[in-house]
């Protein structure tokens, strides 16, 4: 955005003034969306046409306000955008102030200002399904800690009572909102907490989503799809997916059937501390938990922090999804994220050279194997996209299991190839990345090559 907040308020007042001119019965007529872009009459009752362009040109400022100031990425640039309506009506219509840049700046100021008075320090109760699971009582990932709902329910007793104090005369509506809240919660068994410090509520509630989904989704990732495909965040409280099915004979007569399928996972009693028994599995843990947090953080998020997010959310939308073809698609996607990092000539070549290279384990692997694997779900997927094979043909299921299977190990190796330095990195750009693939890939080449050489 080239112009200044002047330019920009003597835009948005010339449009709101050229439009008040109009004849009442052209402006009816105003296209849409111009017909529904208002600022808030100067009488203060109802509102006065501005015209779409004068609308978008101050949610423009409003986002640049925000991301200027130390309230980037803390406060709703909705929250600035409403403010800095009524902050240039009072100023410059209503009180006729001059239109300077000076007065101009000072107006955007206030706007940030008023909107900053929302922040607050919040902690976040989310409600998850994770399944029929007892034990353990809580467990921890990076900023997120899952506990067991009852027990957190009984936690907050005392704040529960605060709240209907607060009330003042609407004890029984607040009781009745309690009781439906704490109900919808029991139906889950488990709940994320999560603090957010110095956030306005709506940025709050969702980085404390965004984090209970990036748990989430290194639990499908460590758990894998068949063991965690009903885990969710929030979401509908049903238990259950009770479905009928209706269907006539050849004779007349109908068919019923009924089916039910219990939503849930049944995981064993020390299926975390499996997870999480040895060094290796805890060094994991701890630098996805580190990646959440970086990638979670204030103004802007670390680069690989959010790469190794990306690629994550995309393994944990193909668990859940339950179409073989696009869960495929999505896991190819998921590792594209982390081994693509432009728009390459020869992509499958870059894709599996490189995927090859990070989950090579010397003792364990053929690296040309590896590099076919990787080869054959990209193409795979290729075909799936540019509809060379039928999303619905069958024979998808041992493709899938492969794409599922090399994005887990890509995801895993990535975040111990990242490391905690880069993770942490504010400023580690792509070219950088593809550096160090370059130099993972010739580690790799030149292993294979020495161990061939010995035994010639």
């Amino acid at each position: 955005m080239n112009e200044t907040y002047e330019d920009s308020i003597k835009y948005i007042l010339s449009e709101i003034s050229r439009i008040a001119q109009m004849d009442p019965r052209e402006a009816i007529k105003m296209p849409f969306p111009d017909n529904i872009a208002m600022f808030p009459h100067p009488s203060g009752n109802g509102s006065m046409l501005c015209g779409i362009k004068a609308y978008r040109r101050l949610q423009s400022v409003s986002e640049l306000a925000v991301s200027r100031s130390k309230f980037a990425g803390k406060i709703d640039t909705e929250t600035v955008f409403k403010s800095l309506q009524n902050i240039i009506v009072d100023r410059f219509i209503k009180e006729k102030r001059d239109i300077s840049q000076k007065e101009a700046d000072r107006a955007v100021s206030s706007a940030v200002k008023q909107a900053s008075k929302a922040v607050v320090d919040l902690t976040h109760f989310i409600p998850c399904h994770l399944g029929n699971i007892d034990s353990p009582a809580s467990f921890i990932i990076g900023p997120v800690c899952f506990k067991r709902c009852d027990g957190v329910l009984s936690d907050l007793y005392p704040a529960f009572q605060l709240y209907l104090s607060q009330k003042d005369g609407d004890e029984e509506i607040g009781q009745s909102l309690l009781n439906d809240t704490t109900e919808y919660y029991k139906s889950f068994g488990w709940v994320a907490e999560i603090k957010i410090d110095g956030c306005e509520p709506s940025i709050s509630r969702k980085r404390a989503l965004r984090m209970a989904q990036n748990a989430i989704d290194c639990l499908h990732l460590y758990l894998g799809a068949a063991y965690s495909n009903h885990m969710r965040v929030g979401g509908p409280y049903f238990y259950t997916d009770k479905r009928g099915y209706i269907e006539i004979n050849s004779d007349g007569s109908a068919g019923i059937s009924i089916s039910v399928d219990w939503l849930s996972h049944n995981l064993p009693k020390d299926w975390w501390g499996q997870l999480s028994n040895d060094d290796r599995d805890k060094q994991l843990i701890a630098l996805i938990g580190t990646a959440i947090l970086a990638g979670n953080s204030l103004p802007k998020s670390m680069p690989l922090a959010q790469r190794f997010l990306d690629g994550l959310s995309w393994y944990g939308e193909a668990v859940r999804d339950a179409f073989q073809a696009s869960r495929l698609i999505k896991y190819v996607t998921a590792m594209e994220r982390i081994l693509i990092t432009k728009n390459e000539e020869n992509l499958v070549n870059v894709f599996s050279n490189r995927g090859a290279a990070l989950i090579f384990y010397p003792e364990e692997d053929e690296l040309e194997s590896l590099k076919r694997r990787f080869r054959d779900v990209y193409n795979l997927r290729s075909k799936l996209v540019h509809g060379s094979r039928s999303p619905h043909e069958s024979g998808l299921g041992e493709g899938l299991l492969e794409a599922e299977d090399l994005a887990k190990s890509v995801l895993f190796r990535s975040v111990q190839f990242f490391g905690e330095d880069g993770i942490n990195s504010k400023n580690l750009s792509a070219r950088r990345l593809d550096e160090s693939y370059d130099k993972l890939i010739n580690w790799a080449i030149s292993f294979v090559k020495s161990v061939e050489d010995e035994q010639a």
